[in-house]
């Protein structure tokens, strides 16, 4: 496998990646308490998300590829603009979130805390708890694309492998 671009400027652990639906933009999660979008064609350092407290363990893109979505220790998961600007700060969880994901139509959002519940959160710049349920989380480290990309987050280093045997660590 042919490595495409390593992906540097976090300065702590990559603890999670995602690639938008397109391809065309990558977001990565780190022990630094920031995020990071790039270029996937390019390599580019696109946008820093700034604003956790905490390591942010969890990233996503939303599936219409306008908004990301961050999961942090800080208790919070916040929703982003494509250009690093904050939407909204989702707070409630006792303790860290250890998982946030867009729902399929794009307009609500999913946590996970280490609190052992799930909330559903209306995506909008002015978040509205939906619903709470109890739950034992487990975080993933691999994410599975719809173009058949695996992004594969551990350690220091992100792997992104594509179907067509070329690929890259982050």
């Amino acid at each position: 496998r042919k490595l495409i671009h390593e992906l540097a400027g976090h300065r702590g652990r990559v603890l999670d990646v995602a690639i938008t639906r397109d391809g065309t933009l990558i977001v990565s999660a780190s022990a630094d308490a920031t995020g990071r979008i790039w270029n996937a064609a390019t390599g580019v350092f696109v946008a820093p998300l700034l604003g956790h407290t905490n390591y942010v363990r969890k990233v996503d893109f939303s599936p219409d590829g306008l908004a990301v979505v961050t999961a942090s220790d800080d208790g919070t998961a916040r929703t982003w603009s494509l250009a690093g600007r904050r939407f909204a700060t989702l707070a409630g969880h006792d303790g860290p979130v250890v998982d946030a994901r867009f729902s399929p139509d794009s307009y609500s959002v999913l946590t996970g805390g280490a609190d052992g519940t799930v909330r559903l959160w209306e995506a909008g710049t002015r978040p509205q708890l939906v619903a709470a349920e109890l739950v034992a989380p487990e975080p993933a480290g691999t994410v599975a694309t719809s173009d058949g990309a695996t992004a594969t987050a551990g350690g220091d280093v992100v792997r992104l492998e594509r179907d067509d045997g070329t690929s890259a660590e982050l």
